[in-house]
């Protein structure tokens, strides 16, 4: 299964995430979220996403060999 890294924060414009998570989950690929906590965050309409990873936990090396791509909306 393809996975896919996209980086974001709480207060995102909702169209720059909204619309590439759902097309990357068309294409098949498992879409986790990293942001400044872990948990729930919302765009500036509302729109709410579930963070897995903080950008602490940004490890290049571990990146690398989880994700297929990294999205920076």
């Amino acid at each position: 299964m393809k996975k896919a890294l996209m980086i974001t924060w709480n207060g995102f414009q909702d169209q720059e995430v909204i619309y590439p998570y759902y097309r990357l989950k068309e294409d098949g690929f498992t879409v986790d979220i990293m942001a400044e906590k872990v948990g729930s965050i919302a765009g500036l309409f509302g729109i709410r996403f579930d963070a897995t990873y903080t950008t602490t936990d940004f490890q290049y090396e571990t990146i690398l060999s989880t994700f297929d791509m990294i999205v920076l909306p």
